[in-house]
């Protein structure tokens, strides 16, 4: 269960991740679905899905605009002014708050906040079969480590041992109330209730989330949002906003990869695909500085739209059943490197070529190749290799491409 586990902070706003097209062309018939709400000054988005062949597409919904009344927004809270500005506040000069020339700063805008909710809808577009009453029962007892924004401002998270990229996932919205913690360090939900520490060691529990309290509840966590100043906020059913921490920042380090890993004693091997729906994937060697070993036993199981996969060198097995059920699944290259195969690894996978970056004699030397058709199997070749030599391919324009034999 870890791979739906490391999900439930897949904050990403709007996915635009398409479905194959189909060998004829269908007659569309779409439903609709919102998967991001408008505020009163931001778009939001629809997913049009063909029930026929399950293409989408994807199409803004415009601003829903200020519904004033006693010139203040009942959606929103902003004051509305003649010249299209803030209201300053009771007592306060126009300008200004204590010092001159500060403008008081606004609450976040409510619709900026991610429900659970909001989460399991996108965890569902990311390939991730699963009921809403399953995601919510599993997300319980989830512990979350090693939270830090990398160099290139994307959230990193450890959940339940399972390391991934979540993402870009900040949004602009400062918040200047006093924090109730320092730097956060850790995160679990236990019994539907928000257990956050930070590196000084304090932890303090923030409340029951919504999906998980009782009917008579009225304090509870609607939402949460991460933002450019590195806060974390929750959004509490009354109303009010807290700011939980600040969440640490690695400059240093860049890496963007949204693959699930897990820890071994030497380096990392790889626990699955965050996004299911991606039709190609390159494995690379490294992840956080460390050799990528291997790929996990049934890491890409079931990954229908998974076309084309590139395995890079370095990378020693393959495990059981790593790649079964890809039923879209027509080439993949893979190392020099590698060892072994496991059992199943491409069973149901439509194999029509495996770019072998080695010699046959190398390739022979794998445990488990054996387990795939031979005849679909191209060692490379920098050289437009004899015409009785046997199935070769090179490279294109980044690209593998078999060798066509020329005949004279």
């Amino acid at each position: 269960m870890k791979k739906f586990l490391a999900t439930v902070l897949c904050c990403i706003l709007v996915l635009a991740s398409g479905c194959a097209p189909t060998q004829e062309a269908c007659e569309h018939d779409f439903t609709n679905y919102v998967i991001v709400e408008p505020s009163c000054v931001k778009e939001g988005m629809i997913e049009r899905v063909c029930t026929i062949c399950g293409e989408k597409v994807y199409e803004p919904l415009q601003p829903l605009g200020h519904t004033w009344k006693d010139g203040v927004c009942v959606v929103c809270g902003e004051v509305q002014d003649p010249d299209g500005t803030e209201e300053p506040g009771e007592g306060e000069e126009p300008g200004g708050t204590d010092d001159p020339g500060e403008t008081e700063e606004p609450l976040p805008d409510r619709t900026l906040f991610m429900s659970f909710k909001d989460v399991y809808e996108k965890s569902q577009l990311l390939g991730f079969a699963y009921t809403a009453e399953e995601f919510y029962q599993f997300a319980e007892n989830v512990v979350f480590t090693d939270l830090y924004l990398n160099g290139s401002n994307r959230l990193k998270v450890t959940a339940d041992g399972v390391v991934s990229d979540v993402g870009e996932v900040c949004v602009d919205a400062p918040f200047s109330a006093e924090a109730e913690l320092g730097v956060l360090m850790r995160a679990e939900i236990k019994n539907g209730q928000l257990f956050v520490s930070d590196r000084t060691g304090s932890t303090k529990s923030f409340g029951v989330f919504t999906v998980y309290a009782e009917p008579q509840n009225q304090d509870t966590i609607d939402g949460f949002l991460l933002n450019f100043q590195s806060e974390l906020l929750l959004l509490y059913s009354g109303g009010e906003i807290v700011k939980v921490g600040t969440v640490a920042e690695n400059d240093v380090e860049h890496d963007e990869s949204l693959l699930l890993y897990t820890e071994t004693e030497s380096g990392y091997k790889v626990y699955g695909p965050f996004d299911r729906t991606l039709e190609r994937i390159t494995i690379a060697p490294t992840h956080l500085g460390k050799q990528v070993e291997s790929i996990d036993w049934y890491a890409f199981e079931r990954c229908k739209s998974l076309k084309f996969v590139d395995v890079s060198e370095g990378i020693q097995k393959i495990d059981l059943g790593a790649f079964y059920g890809c039923t879209s699944l027509t080439s993949v290259v893979l190392p020099v490197s590698l060892t072994r195969i496991g059992q199943y690894a491409f069973h149901s996978c439509p194999l029509e070529a495996v770019y072998f970056r080695g010699t046959q004699e190398q390739w022979l030397q794998i445990s488990g190749s054996q387990t795939i058709p031979v005849s679909a199997v191209y060692f490379y070749s920098e050289e437009m290799p004899s015409a009785s030599s046997g199935n070769f391919w090179h490279y294109v324009d980044g690209q593998p491409a078999i060798w066509r034999i020329q005949w004279v």
